[in-house]
């Protein structure tokens, strides 16, 4: 119970700091650096870091056998690099407000794929979470106000988008279920995503613009946004069914307006408050004892 208790908060802290990824982004963006190249930048950092870790803690981290590569593939370049393109590609044609409501849909596609694949049950809990969840993710991006116009294009994107996030839970699950380490998978994912990012790349671009505050908030993104929150997520993932370590990560949003609102003294309306307590109400939810819920399951395992 305990080990299951610290999962959770292990859960929860990764969210609190891929939420923090826009605190760095402001800094960064007066710099002109193209997203590819943020990307890049911010994935290689995460890679070199945990690498570094590893080597000097246990080698035998790095040992994966051939027939498992696929794993990691799809952590990588189903998961990170292209839910990188496609939210990218969604906000190209439609609002922020909506692309980052697709993207937050990903824990659905997670419970529904879990209860397929791994045979997890969905539950009563889970479903009341998941509801919580979303209507807070409605109420943040402000979408109920006033008529969107979402092209096909933007609608498609922004779908796949939430479905290339679950993939990472989805394949990380397969890996831990075939006994590797969450170091090891989160550093094979950096270097399969880093790896599918070249292409993208304007080496020029990126040398021409390089100095130390850039360098700096890179590294800064790459260990606290995207090596730490990485590892402690699939940490968290070990002990805790795939489908609630997806609802218990949407602790990103809140940390994400947080800091919006108290360091770039951004607005907070009815809307913001209303949807942040539903998101953490949602955590709530799950963290409560079943007895509070129903015993009969929607699904059977």
């Amino acid at each position: 119970m305990i080990m299951k208790k610290l999962a959770y908060f292990l859960l929860i802290a990764s969210g609190c700091l891929w939420g923090f990824i826009g605190f760095f982004q402001r800094h960064i963006v007066q710099y002109n650096l193209l997203q590819p190249e943020m990307t890049f930048c911010q994935i290689s950092v995460a890679a070199t870091a945990l690498g570094l870790f590893i080597l000097f803690t246990d080698k035998s981290r790095f040992k994966i056998k051939l027939k498992d590569i696929w794993c990691f593939l799809g952590t990588g370049m189903l998961s990170m690099l292209c839910l990188n393109l496609c939210y990218l590609g969604s906000m190209r044609y439609t609002t922020l407000a909506v692309s980052s409501l697709l993207l937050s849909t990903a824990p659905a596609y997670v419970i529904i794929l879990s209860a397929i694949l791994f045979k997890e049950k969905i539950t009563v809990q889970k479903i009341a979470a998941l509801v919580m969840m979303l209507t807070g993710c409605v109420l943040m991006t402000g979408v109920y106000a006033g008529e969107l116009s979402v092209s096909a294009k933007g609608l498609f994107l922004g779908v796949m988008s939430g479905v290339a996030y679950a993939m990472y839970s989805i394949f990380s699950r397969f890996a831990i279920n075939r006994g590797y380490a969450s170091e090891t998978i989160s550093f094979y994912t950096f270097v399969f995503a880093g790896l599918g990012s070249l292409p993208l790349v304007d080496f020029a671009h990126l040398a021409g613009i390089m100095n130390y505050n850039v360098a700096f908030y890179e590294l800064c993104m790459g260990v606290i946004c995207c090596a730490a929150p990485y590892i402690l997520y699939t940490k968290g993932l070990e002990k805790v069914e795939t489908s609630l370590a997806a609802i218990l990560a949407t602790s990103e949003p809140v940390t994400a307006a947080l800091v919006g609102i108290i360091i770039f003294h951004e607005p907070m309306g009815w809307h913001d408050a209303a949807g942040m307590l539903l998101i953490v109400s949602s955590i709530v939810v799950i963290n409560i004892n079943k007895a509070f819920f129903q015993k009969k399951h929607l699904t059977k395992a």
